[in-house]
């Protein structure tokens, strides 16, 4: 059976709409504060985030080769909220996904609860999986070897030569935010930044040794894992 929709019109402007260029359905989109970003590269701006009051240390120069700066695992998850998650993308269905992929690999008909035993852990949160149950799990932490109560996730964010990315943004104005804005004027607004590595989350079923209930530091054996890789879309946003 087939379905005309119609001609999908492409509303950019050839090479420069980076909208237009992404395919962004997938990716798991957050707002992100703009004001973190010109502080990183050393522009600070007035609450409206638009006038700089202080340019004096940034690292944008007429070097187009100029300007690198690191997000940290720790900058970005102190600074996310669960209303701040505007799309889940492949990470919507992901509790679904598992339950689906458990029972094709114990070829078990009557459904994923019944595989396990009654006391409620095979819940998988009713197949639903949302920004509130996402960030729990981005901002897990443990103690690490030196003693230290960290987070589990780790990684950054890296931007290089910045002053030639703020260059094409102030000439192509792709997300049309910029008019009469030149590369020192840092970021703005509607501003995008796509990290395609993006987030790894696993989800697996283990078997443990019969002695688990009396030992539960007893050795456990993965024999199933669903692994979920997607791209990561920073929108930034006038938070602060």
């Amino acid at each position: 059976m087939e379905q005309y929709l119609g001609e999908i019109p492409f509303m950019g402007s050839v090479g420069t709409d980076l909208t237009q260029i992404y395919d962004l359905t997938n990716t798991l989109q957050i707002d992100y504060d703009v004001r973190i970003f010109n502080e990183k590269i050393g522009i600070y701006k007035d609450l409206s985030n638009a006038n700089i009051i202080d340019s004096t240390n940034s690292i944008i120069s007429d070097n187009l080769t100029s300007g690198n700066i690191v997000l940290s695992a720790n900058d970005f998850l102190n600074n996310i909220s669960a209303s701040q998650i505007t799309s889940m993308g492949k990470y919507s269905t992901i509790y679904s996904d598992f339950i689906r992929k458990t029972n094709t690999y114990f070829g078990y008909a009557d459904g994923f609860a019944r595989i396990f035993d009654a006391s409620g852990t095979a819940d998988v949160s009713f197949n639903t999986f949302s920004a509130q149950d996402l960030l729990p799990i981005l901002k897990q932490r443990h103690i690490d070897g030196s003693g230290n109560n960290v987070y589990k996730l780790s990684g950054t964010v890296n931007l290089y030569q910045l002053t030639n990315i703020l260059v094409f943004m102030a000439f192509n104005n792709p997300f049309s935010n910029r008019i009469g804005k030149t590369q020192y004027d840092g970021f703005f607004a509607g501003d995008r930044i796509l990290v395609e590595t993006g987030i790894t989350i696993s989800l697996s079923v283990s078997t443990y040794t019969a002695d688990y209930i009396s030992d539960p530091v007893s050795s456990n054996a993965i024999i199933l894992q669903h692994v979920v890789n997607a791209p990561l879309l920073l929108t930034l946003k006038n938070l602060s």
